[in-house]
C-alpha cells in the first residue's frame, strides 16, 4: 500500500479485504525542496548564532522545535524544558501577554515542541539558565517587520516564493518531515508487530489484541 495513504489516516487490513475499495487520489501539497537547499539552509543557520541572535533563536524554533511564528514571539525561557537526554519548547498559555496556545495547551505529549538539534538544545538551555525571560527580544524592532520581512527575506533565500509562499511556515513543515523520518521506523515496526501477534491470534481488530493480550 502506498504509504501516503497510511499517513492519511486510510488504514487498510489486506488480510481481510474481500474487495478492493474505491481509494482517492493522494496529492502532494507542497514542491520538494532540492537536495541542497537544507544543508545550505542549515550552514547559513549556524553563522547568525554569532551575528544575529534573535534570527538565530527564531529560524531554529521554526525548523528544530516546530513553532509557529506567533508562538515563536511568545515564547519564553520558561517554556523550555529538559527530560532526561531530550528538550522541548512546550508553548503554554500568556494570558499576561494576551497570547494562548493554539488548540490549547498541549504539554502532555513527550513529543510536543520536541527539540531535534543537538546544538540548539545546548544553546536554549544555556540562555534558560541565564536568567533570560524572553528567548527572543525584539525591543525596538517592529514585530510585524522582523517576522513579515526580515525573517521571511532571510528563509526565502533558500525557499523562493514562487516554491513556497509560506516562508518561516515553510520551516515548520520540514520540522514535521524531520519528526516523520526519525520515528517513523520504530512507529511502523511496532504497529507490524501488532498485526502480526493480531493474525497469529486469529482476532478480527488489533484492539482485542492489545487490549487482552499484549503486555509490551
Amino acid at each position: 500500500m502506498d504509504r501516503r495513504y497510511e499517513e492519511a489516516g486510510i488504514r487498510l487490513d489486506f488480510a481481510n479485504l474481500r474487495t478492493v475499495p474505491s481509494l482517492p487520489i493522494l496529492k502532494v501539497r507542497r514542491q520538494p525542496l532540492s537536495d541542497d537547499t537544507l544543508p545550505a539552509l542549515l550552514a547559513a543557520w549556524r553563522d547568525l548564532r554569532d551575528t544575529d541572535t534573535n534570527l538565530y533563536f527564531t529560524i531554529g524554533l521554526a525548523l528544530h522545535a516546530g513553532l509557529r511564528s506567533s508562538e515563536i514571539d511568545a515564547a519564553t525561557t520558561a517554556w523550555i524544558e529538559q527530560s532526561g537526554a531530550n528538550v522541548k519548547v512546550v508553548v503554554k498559555d500568556r494570558p499576561d501577554e494576551g497570547f494562548y496556545a493554539k488548540g490549547g495547551t498541549k504539554d502532555d505529549s513527550w513529543l510536543a515542541g520536541l527539540v531535534l538539534d543537538d546544538q540548539f538544545a545546548f544553546d536554549l538551555l544555556e540562555l534558560k539558565e541565564s536568567g533570560y525571560v524572553n528567548i527572543i527580544d525584539l525591543r525596538p524592532q517592529s514585530r510585524e517587520w522582523f517576522f513579515g520581512h526580515t525573517v521571511n527575506a532571510w528563509v526565502r533565500q533558500f525557499i523562493p516564493r514562487e516554491l513556497d509562499r509560506k516562508g518561516l511556515h515553510r520551516l515548520r513543515g520540514m520540522y514535521a518531515d524531520a519528526i516523520k523520518l526519525k520515528f517513523e521506523a520504530q512507529i511502523l515496526a511496532s504497529r507490524a508487530g501488532i498485526n502480526a501477534a493480531r493474525l497469529a491470534l486469529n482476532h478480527n481488530t488489533a484492539a482485542v489484541t492489545l487490549q487482552h493480550y499484549l503486555t509490551s
